[in-house]
């Protein structure tokens, strides 16, 4: 049963729009992603033994965030020309209702037997249908999402134009049904290792058409998690490819060095740092509270014109943002059960945990530039890449 609906998301939920809910895009998937989260707690709760867990920085890191909630309420943040309230208390119980779920769920998943191979297959053809959505938008045969803006002629209207909003237009780059380049590359960044794992089989169709699309993105992050996912993978299983893998970087950056600046494609985040530290350095060590970050910077009238008139819900950075909400001391949680995870990863070395490794680096990687914990897709894996991990390495103290 828990297989079934585990595949059933991981399927679902990279693919699930719907056209005139807010952006028809992001909400909906986030939405299936919560639901998908509750059915894995419900059913782990009333039908499996579950085992203690052994990471306990990960449960002091939850119980951490329920403790910024109580001591955030209705705390004034005094700033250079305004006075601006903490987020409603509403906004910190979404963000921690969240928390609870992913943190249970993965719990619950490092305590219960599941098969990585079957896993791994359900994710390698989900990256085959993405990538393969991706091609048609290439050749122009998209149907549900403009790969062009509305005044370019490359893609003729699709259900997208009747929401009346700007859902749907994006550039010439790919961006599947994930409605973004730079979280499609990185999504199929992560799930590189899972093709690389069954590579022998449908893993060799899912990697190529995983890589084609990663480059046609021409994300910095996706290409660069793609890297370090596979570095990490062949560290432990062929060090010639990976040292051959770390020549052809250091070569072909050599070469192209002039293109580089094309691909971080600077876009004001040190800015956003900057601005969001004259709020943080008022309670560093606390934070200033979940969802506080869009409340306090997003929705901030001072540092929006500071931005250019520009509203940044999120960080573009997990770890600033991690930093912005429940402080440096939730931060620090946060690496010590990282900690925690790696350590034990390195006294107990699998195939299997090798390619959730794999996958989990990348994601540490990807977070330093974007805001994976975010999208529901992305986290949602996220969520079950950990669990898997945690219980690969679990019979190891």
């Amino acid at each position: 049963m828990l297989y079934r609906i585990i595949a059933a998301s991981l399927i679902l939920i990279p693919v699930f729009c719907w056209p005139g809910w807010g952006e028809g895009i992001r909400a909906p998937k986030e939405a299936v992603s919560i639901i998908s989260l509750m059915a894995i707690v419900i059913v782990s709760l009333t039908t499996y033994h579950l085992k203690p867990f052994r990471n306990k920085w990960l449960l002091i890191l939850m119980g951490w965030c329920f403790f910024t909630v109580l001591i955030g309420i209705n705390v004034p943040v005094y700033l250079e020309k305004i006075i601006l309230q903490m987020p409603p208390m509403m906004i910190a119980a979404k963000s921690l209702f969240y928390i609870t779920l992913s943190v249970m769920s993965i719990v619950f998943l490092s305590s219960i037997p599941l098969d990585l191979n079957k896993i791994s297959r359900v994710i390698n053809f989900t990256v085959m249908g993405l990538c393969a959505y991706g091609l048609l938008q290439a050749v122009g045969l998209d149907e549900f999402f403009r790969v062009a803006g509305s005044t370019t002629g490359w893609v003729a209207k699709s259900i997208w134009d009747s929401v009346g909003s700007e859902a749907g237009s994006f550039s010439h780059r790919i961006v599947s049904t994930l409605g973004n380049p730079a979280i499609l590359s990185t999504f199929l960044a992560i799930c590189v290792p899972f093709s690389l794992y069954r590579l022998k089989d449908e893993g060799k169709f899912s990697l190529i058409l995983a890589l084609i699309i990663i480059g046609m993105t021409q994300s910095f992050t996706g290409i660069l998690c793609t890297a370090v996912s596979s570095i990490v993978y062949f560290a432990f299983t062929n060090r010639k490819i990976a040292r051959i893998i770390i020549v052809s970087i250091i070569v072909i950056g050599a070469i192209s060095y002039k293109a580089i600046p094309t691909f971080l494609n600077p876009t004001g985040r040190f800015e956003v740092v900057k601005q969001s530290w004259k709020i943080l350095d008022k309670k560093p060590l606390t934070g200033l509270g979940l969802g506080s970050f869009e409340h306090l910077v997003g929705d901030n009238p001072d540092i929006v014109a500071r931005l250019k008139n520009q509203n940044w819900k999120e960080a573009h950075n997990e770890y600033w943002q991690g930093w912005f909400e429940i402080g440096l001391i939730g931060l620090m949680l946060l690496c010590m059960a990282i900690g925690s995870t790696l350590r034990r990863f390195l006294k107990k070395i699998t195939l299997e945990s090798v390619v959730l490794m794999s996958s989990f680096v990348a994601i540490l990687v990807a977070g330093a530039g974007y805001f994976v914990l975010r999208v529901g897709p992305i986290a949602f894996y996220i969520i079950v890449i950990y669990g898997l991990l945690e219980n690969k390495i679990g019979e190891t103290a």
